[in-house]
């Protein structure tokens, strides 16, 4: 059997938006089922995030993360496009497992950059956000539909032992002098 040292697949159930749409699709046992995702509050860590190229296709997706603390690494090819792995915990909404949330649409680009900016000040702390859509909106991207997703951070929670044995912290690399 060849070896193989990527895998398309994510180590987590995912979470997708479908932007035409404004419905969001989670993994379950039969592969997949709508949920209630934008009316419900989340715990999301863009902290422990991870950047990376992704590219989607009829078969399926290619997730390459950035090796940690290295310059970000030229595109891979075709159909690649910057993004980032953001873990979310709902137990309420998608039961008792982490869910990564990945993808390269505009809606998720500037949700994610966002919230990153909006968290950032607190990176260290050991908490994480809650989040609550307050608006999902179809806008218009060149010639597609995308969505505006318009959030608050509703309050700041110890990071949950589900996302913290999901990702664990990384070393902090030694500052040269």
């Amino acid at each position: 059997m060849p070896l193989q040292l990527r895998s398309p697949t994510s180590e987590f159930p995912y979470l997708r938006l479908k932007v035409q749409t404004g419905i969001f699709r989670a993994s379950s046992e039969g592969g997949g089922t709508d949920v209630d995702f934008a009316s419900m509050p989340f715990a999301a860590d863009p902290e422990r995030a991870k950047l990376g190229w992704l590219a989607v296709s009829s078969n399926g997706r290619d997730w390459r993360p950035d090796q940690a603390g290295s310059p970000t690494p030229p595109s891979p090819g075709p159909g690649f496009k910057r993004s980032m792995s953001l873990l979310v915990y709902s137990p309420k909404v998608l039961g008792p497992e982490v869910h990564e949330w990945c993808d390269y649409s505009e809606a998720y680009a500037n949700f994610a950059v966002d919230l990153w900016n909006r968290a950032e000040d607190r990176f260290g702390s050991g908490e994480v956000p809650v989040v609550r859509f307050t608006e999902l909106r179809p806008i218009r991207v060149g010639r597609g539909t995308s969505m505006s997703l318009r959030f608050d951070i509703v309050r700041w929670i110890p990071r949950p032992d589900a996302l913290d044995k999901a990702r664990p912290a990384r070393p902090v690399a030694a500052t040269p002098a």
